[in-house]
């Protein structure tokens, strides 16, 4: 996202807070320790790399109720690419979808 920033290409990243709650059973625990605030250090091992920093509680609780934005547009002059694709392995075996417009591009972005 950096590289695209640097060569002036604009990159919009979706508020995930704003999105509905993906696990409505965990969410009730997640609304509860949500409003405490994120402060101090970390004292709970990073699993996903051993070279991280250490993570709270409240950090992987936050986690747990995974919320996610897995769509990607791309928006040139001539066409626009909407898709749920991932560009990896482990995404090959999910259901994905993709939209290509070419027509009547809208010049805005809701």
């Amino acid at each position: 996202m950096k590289n695209l920033q640097e060569n002036n290409i604009e990159v919009v990243v979706t508020n995930l807070d704003k999105l509905r709650d993906s696990n409505k059973a965990y969410t009730a625990v997640w609304r509860f320790f949500r409003p405490f605030n994120q402060q101090g250090t970390g004292w709970l091992p990073n699993s996903f790399a051993d070279e991280a920093p250490s993570m709270t509680l409240r950090s992987y609780l936050e986690l747990f109720n995974v919320k996610a934005n897995h769509r990607k547009t791309l928006l040139t002059e001539k066409e626009e690419l909407i898709t749920s694709a991932n560009p990896h392995y482990e995404s090959g075996f999910t259901s994905n979808i993709g939209f290509k417009v070419s027509e009547s591009i809208p010049t805005y972005i809701v």
